[in-house]
């Protein structure tokens, strides 16, 4: 998951064509990549900390104040959440 979050806020899904222009004769399309990658880049790691800041801080204050019951309830959602986060794109998470 941290692999995936990673990747994510990096932008490394694009690094093939980023290459490619870098290596090609267009100056002007790798400028323009390398601009919308730095701005994409900004903007997933300004979420990715903010996340890092707010869901921990979250996770406490519901720990700290919610009953029982919520824990378990929340407890079920991060497990199922987690779930789906880890299936294959390929497969589906449950079979009928």
């Amino acid at each position: 998951m941290t692999r995936a979050i990673v990747s994510w806020t990096f932008g490394t899904e694009g690094r093939p064509i980023r290459k490619l222009a870098a290596a090609g004769k267009d100056s002007d399309q790798h400028l323009k990549l390398a601009k919308a990658h730095d701005t994409q880049v900004r903007n997933r790691l300004l979420v990715s900390l903010s996340a890092a800041v707010v869901l921990p801080l979250g996770t406490v204050l519901i720990a700290e104040t919610a009953p029982t019951y919520g824990r378990w309830g929340l407890l079920a959602g991060l497990v199922g959440m987690l779930g789906l986060i880890g299936t294959p794109a390929d497969r589906q998470v449950f079979d009928r």
